[in-house]
């Protein structure tokens, strides 16, 4: 549980981004957001696009404990996330625009697919 909290606080500020670089992954260019919290860093590549947002992390072999992606909707939306082409577990956060945490999914595994894991608010991040 207090690792889930961890991740949340490093989610929720995320939304105000403290360094950007350009990465390259899976043919798509991925501004890449270094997250502070405390003495906690995390990476997390921004997926502010529909094409960004659709390929999400599928393809992925792992992701290291440091790293994430932020989703960034271009308005507040009930967004659903599937673990096709998954193949680890995520935890999901959806946010409201003022940082607020709005919903939450823990452990969701690549099995669950092709269910649909939505928000019961519309989220401005994710």
């Amino acid at each position: 549980m207090k690792k889930i909290f961890m991740w949340l606080g490093i989610i929720v500020l995320s939304v105000w981004v403290v360094r950007m670089v350009v990465v390259y992954r899976s043919n798509t260019l991925y501004a890449e957001a270094t997250v502070r919290v405390g003495d906690t860093s995390i990476t997390a590549f921004v997926a502010d696009t529909a094409v960004k947002r659709e390929r999400g992390l599928s393809g992925t072999q792992s992701l290291p404990e440091d790293r994430g992606m932020l989703f960034v909707f271009d308005e507040p939306a009930k967004s659903g996330f599937w673990m096709n082409e998954m193949q680890y577990a995520i935890d999901i956060i959806w946010i409201h625009a003022s940082g607020q945490v709005l919903d939450l999914r823990s452990n969701i595994t690549p099995e669950t697919f092709p269910a649909v894991f939505e928000s019961d608010s519309f989220a401005s991040y994710a």
